[in-house]
């Protein structure tokens, strides 16, 4: 995981200073996270979840914290933020399938894992280079739903968007970064 990590870092120095967090701190994170979610693999995509938006969007913010103290806090917090959030749609999601499963859900679900299974087979820098070629709105959309692994509701709630202009995106976000693969 840390070479998907490092790979959003352009800058050698800050691939080296990543590292060093990420080794120093992944384990008291997974612990908090373990602690809140009391599964192991939960606790695993909360930590892999805290890493992947510092590497991504919040790396400068991070670089700039030069007390130890305050990026322990720092990283300790996100994590369980994170974890709250995962128990909290794990809670939703018990809900929904208890109330209506429709056959349209169950469709997507399957392209989606069709989708995420065409992703895992590929290499992981090629990947991640071309779904950072992809326009904001798909590239956003692709992000909340399969990395941070939200439903389609919570992506369009994030993006603060209609649920169906979401589909779309998402939809259409695919097939672009499928054509980017292809080429």
């Amino acid at each position: 995981m840390l070479s998907i990590f490092l790979a959003l870092l352009n800058d050698p120095g800050d691939q080296q200073l990543f590292e060093q967090i990420y080794l120093r701190y992944r384990k008291q994170m997974f612990l908090v996270a373990r602690g809140c979610l009391q599964n192991d693999a939960d606790a695993e995509d909360a930590v892999h979840d805290v890493f992947l938006r510092v590497a991504s969007s919040c790396w400068e913010t991070v670089r700039k914290i030069e007390n130890e103290t305050d990026l322990r806090n720092y990283l300790l917090k996100a994590v369980k933020n994170r974890a709250l959030n995962i128990m909290d749609r794990s809670a939703k999601k018990d809900l929904s399938l208890e109330d209506d499963v429709c056959e349209q859900d169950l469709t997507e679900q399957a392209e989606d894992i069709t989708f995420a299974e065409v992703c895992a087979r590929m290499d992981e820098k090629r990947l991640l280079q071309s779904i950072e070629k992809l326009p904001d709105r798909y590239r956003d959309a692709l992000y909340y739903r399969f990395v941070l692994q939200f439903s389609v509701n919570e992506t369009a709630q994030s993006m603060e968007q209609s649920v169906s202009a979401t589909k779309k995106q998402i939809q259409r976000g695919k097939q672009k970064l499928l054509d980017l693969l292809r080429e």
